[in-house]
């Protein structure tokens, strides 16, 4: 009887897997055009999932619907001339878009202003108190821009935080939130020349030089299911 068990439970198994790849496979081919929002590939995609789901009898969880109505947003950000220029005591270097900084925003509003003011480095932008680690101790950031490192201290000492797994306080979203609550107006990330293949990091190139999505409202308002 165990020997029959196990035999149908990697019987099960295989067959969940082919299924699972199938559908990925679908849903990755040229058919759906990377599954975009905002765009006709979007729709098909969800309908295609959704058709799915009654295939394998799952009930609508919205009502009668698989679907929940939400706003999303499409923002394509670009500073200036393509670059911003930083003034310092021993003079002044202009960051071009792309190859030494990108900029964005989920604001949804036609322009961003960002404001003549003081940079300070924190570090990497971290009050965590379970871990003892605050980089905003002791320093004023209130109206001036913080600039702070990505990732948390795990990533160069295996013994903070949780090593070399990333915790939440080493991703943006995380460094914009806490910059935000000590009264910063605004926040720069980098990444270190010795630790990435580039300054800026091929990820955040990718990432955020071109057009960004995002839930929320905005001047591009569409409402999809």
């Amino acid at each position: 009887m165990l020997a029959m068990g196990v035999s149908v439970m990697a019987q099960s198994y295989e067959e969940d897997l082919a299924f699972f790849k199938e559908r990925v496979k679908t849903l990755g081919s040229d058919e759906f055009g990377g599954r975009k929002p905002l765009t006709e590939y979007e729709t098909k995609t969800i309908h295609y999932i959704a058709d799915e789901f009654k295939k394998l009898g799952l009930q609508p969880a919205n009502g009668d619907s698989y679907f929940q109505s939400v706003k999303e947003i499409s923002t394509f950000t670009r500073p200036v001339k393509n670059k911003i220029t930083v003034k310092c005591a021993k003079g002044s270097m202009d960051l071009k878009f792309s190859d030494d900084i990108v900029v964005w925003t989920n604001r949804g509003t036609e322009k961003v202003v960002i404001p003549t003011t003081d940079y300070v480095f924190c570090g990497f932008g971290i009050n965590a108190p379970e871990y003892g680690w605050n980089d905003y101790a002791n320093v004023d950031v209130k109206g001036k821009i913080v600039i702070a490192m990505v990732n948390d201290p795990g990533f160069y000492d295996a013994s903070l935080f949780r090593g070399k797994n990333m915790t939440y306080y080493g991703r943006w979203t995380y460094k914009f939130e806490e910059a935000q609550r000590q009264g910063a107006e605004g926040l720069s990330g980098f990444s270190r020349a010795d630790k990435y293949r580039s300054l800026l990091g091929d990820n955040e190139c990718g990432s955020f030089g071109h057009e960004g999505m995002a839930l929320g409202g905005g001047l591009q308002e569409n409402v999809r299911p």
